[in-house]
C-alpha cells in the first residue's frame, strides 16, 4: 500500500505535516531517551499541525480552528490557538532579530517555494 497525496499537496499539506512531523519525531525522541510523556500523542500531534500551519500560512487564526474543525476535536481550539500564535510570533520574533542583524529575510512567498 502506498500513500499518495495528489495534486492536493501543497503550501497547506506541506505545513500541517511539517509540524506534525515534528511533534512525532519529539516525542518518539523523548521516549527513546526513557521520558513518559503523559496525554494523548494523536492530540499533541494536532496542536502540532496547528503550529506548522501557522509558520507555513502566515494565518494563526484559519490554523488554530481548522485542524480542530478537520480532525472533529473542537475542545482544542483552545491548544492549538496557542501552539499557532506562539509560533506565529517566534517566526516573527526570529525574522526581526535576523534583519537587525542584516541577514536576508524573505518577505514574499513564490509558488516554487510551496
Amino acid at each position: 500500500d502506498n500513500l499518495y497525496i495528489g495534486a492536493g499537496f501543497n503550501a497547506f499539506g506541506i505545513a500541517s505535516a511539517g509540524g506534525a512531523g515534528w511533534v512525532l519525531a519529539t516525542y518518539v525522541g523523548l521516549e527513546t531517551l526513557g521520558v513518559n510523556l503523559p496525554g494523548n500523542h494523536w492530540d499533541g500531534i494536532l496542536i502540532g499541525m496547528a503550529a506548522g500551519l501557522s509558520v507555513g500560512l502566515h494565518a494563526p487564526v484559519l490554523a488554530s480552528v481548522v485542524v480542530a474543525e478537520m480532525s472533529g476535536q473542537i475542545g482544542l481550539v483552545p491548544f492549538t490557538a496557542v501552539a499557532a500564535f506562539v509560533a506565529h510570533r517566534t517566526v516573527h520574533a526570529v525574522d526581526s532579530a535576523a534583519e537587525k542583524r542584516r541577514i536576508p529575510v524573505p518577505h514574499e512567498q513564490h509558488d516554487e517555494d510551496a
